[in-house]
């Protein structure tokens, strides 16, 4: 008698949830977007319609990117060694975000606007977050972070860190 529940089955009913789960979260980003703004003094989620035409186009530029990052790593950089590509495509989608994030008109909210007031406070000097009571004092978890934001992202992201 041949087992109905293997491993294998059970893998593919996994991915064909997965994939259900993430078409489904597609179609809704084609349509729809949330967006926390600069001048939202609240934590909620202000939703826009997206441009379908925009999403349609930028999709399809990103599809015939990677045919053509394929046909290249096919002829090109198969030769290559192999973290040398896996670092530049780190490197491209770094850079992506940090465009992303600088050029989408979304503000940090809540924990991450204090995490951002705090790196910025403490770049200029401005100590008193560590205080007693005060919010790194509280949540020192955050202060890996605020560090990270304070010298790591300072040499791309130049004047104060409120965009990110």
């Amino acid at each position: 008698m041949r087992k109905i529940i293997s491993e294998k089955n059970i893998s593919r009913i996994f991915h064909f949830i997965a994939l259900l789960f993430f078409a489904v979260l597609f179609m809704v980003s084609l349509f729809i977007s949330g967006y926390n703004r600069v001048d939202c003094a609240d934590e909620y989620v202000i939703l826009e319609k997206n441009s379908l035409l925009r999403i349609i186009l930028l999709t399809g530029i990103f599809l015939s990117i990677m045919l053509i990052a394929g046909f290249l790593y096919d002829k090109i950089f198969y030769k290559w060694n192999r973290y040398l590509v896996i670092a530049l495509i780190c490197m491209i989608g770094f850079a992506v975000s940090i465009y992303w994030a600088r050029n989408n008109g979304a503000a940090p909210i809540a924990d991450q606007g204090m995490i951002v007031a705090y790196a910025n406070a403490l770049n200029d000097g401005d100590f008193n977050g560590i205080k007693e009571g005060r919010y790194i004092a509280r949540c020192m978890q955050q202060l890996g972070l605020i560090t990270v934001l304070r010298g790591g992202v300072r040499p791309v992201w130049p004047g104060k860190l409120y965009g990110l």
